[in-house]
């Protein structure tokens, strides 16, 4: 994201709310890691880091790996939360304004640690219950 906030414009912000504003209600968790893939895909061509990029495939092939065969059945984050986060990471990022980056995660970060371990209790795995 701080890669993509040095390069971005603000043309650079009709792309990636059309990219976040996929995600339409009741979408599977495919669609989901696919829809998460490109705004983030769209974030590394915008901050050209070879080095990200290939971090990044690896993270999307793991994924791939656990949601094909079901293990994601549903997508861990609810729209609305999705869409926020991403709308205020773009504004940031669109605005090159990298230390706004950390500010938009640190609001966000009781919701997301709230819907990631219900998602995770869904499926059987409490690695949060001691933080």
């Amino acid at each position: 994201c701080v890669s993509a906030a040095q390069h971005a414009n603000i043309g650079h912000e009709r792309k990636l709310l059309e990219t976040i504003h996929g995600y339409k209600e009741g979408v599977s968790a495919h669609d989901y890691f696919r829809i998460e893939g490109e705004f983030f895909y769209e974030l590394l061509d915008i901050g050209n880091n070879l080095v990200l990029r290939m971090f990044f495939n690896t993270y999307m092939k793991t994924f791939q790996h656990l949601v094909d065969p079901g293990i994601f059945s549903a997508p861990p984050l609810p729209r609305d939360l999705y869409i926020n986060i991403n709308k205020d990471l773009t504004s940031a990022i669109c605005r090159n304004k990298p230390d706004e980056i950390i500010v938009v995660l640190d609001k966000y970060k009781p919701e997301i640690h709230a819907a990631l371990n219900r998602h995770l209790k869904a499926l059987g795995i409490d690695i949060f219950g001691a933080v």
